[in-house]
């Protein structure tokens, strides 16, 4: 009876483990029959360096030069990300006359950075990052030191080559947006400071509407805002709401020749469909923007690690 239980046990643990081989070696099989084709590639446009050395970025100065829109897609929470971000940024604007920053941050939080450009108060910072939409990214030494070296590279440029950021994700912090709104009240308005008075956003921005009605910059600054107001209150997609900020951010400041920089999480910078879905860099690829031949993505690719990210949501080269 024992031998036979003993026999029984043997043969399913010989099948469980002929299943766990075939499922592993067809899953490896299948990997390289989707992504092989990309092997060769990468093994002929590739640079190795030490993993505490910078890139030098010769092999991209072709694809560099020929792009107006670069974006960098990051995996949220790691550090190296970050300090790619910096050297990559410095190339771009010390070489390549990138004088904007487009972040994974709202229209007023990357306001706010340019203020903190100058000030370096790191109060103000922390306050940006409080509620960030990259969760990974509040109270992040390595993100909070990325902008501490931005800030002081900024301070040592001389005001004509000075960079700025631009926001284009949704509302993140609507407490944030009424405290910035809190510097248009003229200093003869007798009325109440936003956070007092207890107003809508939609109802202060409408306020300030009247009262800078003659002035076009700032009528297109509560516009945008109040946009994204309305995209909160009819619950948009937030990829949708990325591409129009930028749509409209771009028409509106007439960047069709500028140099654009991006750094956002991974999904946002893929140029094509992603299961059924168009990430922001495909629906600006798509636009009527000019960028279709003019964008280059740069995707950062777990090797040996491991990632929070399912691998059945990454495009077929992943």
């Amino acid at each position: 009876m024992i031998k036979k239980l003993l026999k029984i046990s043997f043969k399913f643990i010989l099948v469980a483990f002929v299943l766990v081989a075939i499922s592993y070696g067809g899953f490896h099989l299948w990997e390289y029959a989707t992504g092989g084709k990309y092997v060769n590639f990468l093994s002929k446009n590739s640079e190795t360096i030490p993993i505490e050395k910078s890139f030098s970025f010769e092999r991209m100065e072709q694809d560099i030069a020929n792009n107006h829109l670069i974006l960098v897609g990051e995996i949220h929470g790691f550090h190296e990300p970050s300090v790619f971000d910096v050297d990559f940024f410095k190339y771009l604007h010390e070489n390549h006359n990138f004088n904007h920053y487009i972040a994974e941050l709202d229209f007023v939080q990357a306001q706010l950075l340019n203020d903190f450009l100058y000030s370096g108060e790191e109060k103000l910072l922390q306050r940006i990052l409080e509620n960030w939409a990259v969760i990974q990214g509040r109270n992040n030494k390595d993100y909070f030191e990325k902008y501490i070296q931005l800030q002081q590279y900024f301070q040592q440029l001389p005001e004509n080559e000075k960079f700025k950021f631009v926001g284009i994700d949704r509302i993140q912090d609507e407490n944030l947006v009424k405290e910035y709104l809190n510097s248009f009240y003229p200093s003869d308005y007798l009325g109440n400071k936003v956070e007092k008075d207890g107003s809508t956003l939609n109802e202060t921005i409408k306020r300030f509407t009247t009262i800078y009605s003659q002035k076009t910059d700032t009528l297109f600054l509560l516009s945008h805002l109040k946009k994204n107001a309305d995209y909160i209150l009819n619950k948009e997609n937030r990829e949708e709401i990325m591409f129009q900020n930028f749509h409209s951010l771009f028409s509106y400041n007439k960047w069709s020749e500028s140099k654009l920089y991006g750094f956002f999480g991974l999904y946002h910078v893929f140029q094509y469909r992603i299961n059924n879905s168009h990430p922001l860099a495909s629906k600006i690829r798509k636009s009527n923007l000019g960028l279709e031949n003019k964008s280059l993505s740069i995707n950062f690719m777990m090797n040996e690690g491991y990632m929070v990210m399912p691998s059945n949501q990454l495009p077929e080269f992943m």
